[in-house]
């Protein structure tokens, strides 16, 4: 069972449909470099937690893909998080400037 991917794609499903309905911005290149280092980091740390026993997935629940010791699934709270904070800080921004 792949519990973990189907929540999280649903999760970013529904915050690509949200902004595509309430938001015309786009990424910008400071929201990218963010999300770049944010997921580095989640690597990193993540990975490290694994490998120290602190924290243990099922396997049964997980994809199975992994970047280092990481599952591909801990990634998408990051994406969601950079994405939503990113978006909506640029859309308040543009309307608070009007």
């Amino acid at each position: 069972m792949i519990r973990y991917a189907v929540l999280n794609v649903s999760v970013l499903l529904l915050i690509v449909l949200c902004l595509r309905l309430y938001c015309k911005v786009h990424i910008s290149k400071v929201v990218a470099f963010t999300l770049l280092i944010l997921l580095a980091m989640t690597a990193v740390f993540d990975s490290l937690i694994i490998n120290m026993g602190i924290v243990e997935y099922n396997k049964s629940h997980i994809l199975g893909v992994y970047v280092w010791k990481a599952p591909i699934e801990d990634f998408a709270y990051i994406v969601a998080s950079v994405i939503l904070v990113g978006l909506l800080w640029e859309y308040y921004d543009k309307k608070i400037s009007k």
